[in-house]
C-alpha cells in the first residue's frame, strides 16, 4: 500500500516517515465504491429477512458503516427495533437467516452486555452483528460523526488502531477486548488532552507519528488505571475512580470509562 519512495528528509525523521505511512495507509484502506455497494445490498437482504418475521420492525445500520470507519474485514453492525428482545428473538432470527442461506458461522451471544446475533455473510464473507432494541446505537453513531468533524486526526488514528487491535485478536468486547466505541472514546479523550489540540502552532508541527507514539505512551505506560477514570464530556477530564464508584476491588486495574450518553455507566 506504500506508494513511491520516501524523500531523504522523511527517511531521516522517524515521526514524519510514520506520518506519511499512516496517510498512505488510510488512503489505501478507504472503502471502494464496490465495497460500499456490497454492504448496502447486504443490509437490504437482512432487512428483508427481519421483516419477513416481524413486518413492523425497523432495521438500520449503525457504527462504522455510517461513520465510514470500517476496515475491509470489519463488521456490519445492525440494530433491529420493534420485536421483543430476549434469547427467543435472537434464536428465531438466527434460525431464519440460516434457513434463507444468508448466514454461515452463526453465533447467538446471549451473555454479553448487549446480546447479539453474530454471523458471516454467506455471499461475500462480511461479518455481521445484529442487536435488538438499542436506541442509543444511532445516537452514539451521530456523536462519533460529530467528533470526526471536530478532530480531523481522529479518523486516521481510529483506522490504524482498529487494525492494530484486530491483528492481535483484541477488538471483541465480549472476549475482553477493546471494541470500536471504547476505542473511539480512548482516542477522543487522548486528543482532548493533547497539547497540540489547544495550540495552533503545536498542532501544525505535530505529525500522526507523534500522535501515535503519545497515544501508546499514555495508555501503555502513563495512565494510572487503578486511580483515574476517563470522561469525554465537554473538553474531557479525568476523575477519581473510587469517588465515582468505578473502582472494583478484585480488578482495580480495569480501565474505567464514563459513557458519553449515560454518565452512570462504565463502558
Amino acid at each position: 500500500w506504500l506508494m513511491g519512495a520516501f524523500s531523504a528528509a522523511l527517511c531521516q525523521n522517524a515521526a514524519l516517515r510514520l506520518h506519511e505511512e499512516i496517510v498512505q495507509f488510510c488512503r489505501w484502506i478507504d472503502p471502494a465504491k464496490e465495497e460500499r455497494t456490497l454492504r448496502r445490498k447486504l443490509l437490504s437482504r437482512v432487512r428483508e429477512a427481519v421483516r419477513s418475521i416481524w413486518p413492523n420492525a425497523t432495521v438500520d445500520a449503525f457504527g462504522s458503516y455510517r461513520t465510514g470507519l470500517y476496515l475491509p474485514n470489519g463488521d456490519l453492525d445492525i440494530v433491529v427495533d420493534g420485536p421483543p428482545s430476549g434469547q427467543n428473538a435472537l434464536k428465531k432470527l438466527a434460525s431464519h437467516l440460516l434457513k434463507m442461506k444468508i448466514a454461515r458461522a452463526m453465533e447467538v451471544i446471549t451473555r454479553a452486555k448487549v446480546p447479539i446475533v453474530k454471523f458471516i455473510d454467506k455471499e461475500r464473507g462480511v461479518p455481521v452483528d445484529i442487536s435488538f432494541n438499542q436506541p442509543s446505537a444511532i445516537t452514539t453513531t451521530d456523536l462519533i460523526v460529530q467528533k470526526l468533524k471536530e478532530y480531523p486526526v481522529l479518523r486516521p488514528m481510529l483506522l490504524l488502531l482498529k487494525l492494530f487491535l484486530q491483528q492481535r485478536n483484541l477488538a471483541e468486547t465480549y472476549r475482553g477486548g477493546v471494541g470500536s466505541y471504547l476505542l473511539f472514546g480512548m482516542v477522543l479523550s487522548f486528543l482532548q488532552h493533547h497539547p497540540a489540540t489547544s495550540s495552533k502552532n503545536r498542532y501544525k508541527t505535530t505529525s500522526l507519528g507523534h500522535y501515535l507514539y503519545d497515544f501508546m505512551k499514555l495508555y501503555g505506560n502513563d495512565l494510572r488505571y487503578d486511580v483515574v477514570g476517563i470522561s469525554v464530556e465537554g473538553r474531557g477530564r479525568y476523575f477519581n475512580k473510587r469517588q465515582r464508584g468505578f473502582l472494583y476491588a478484585d480488578r482495580r486495574d480495569l480501565l474505567a470509562f464514563e459513557s458519553p450518553l449515560d454518565p452512570d455507566t462504565d463502558l
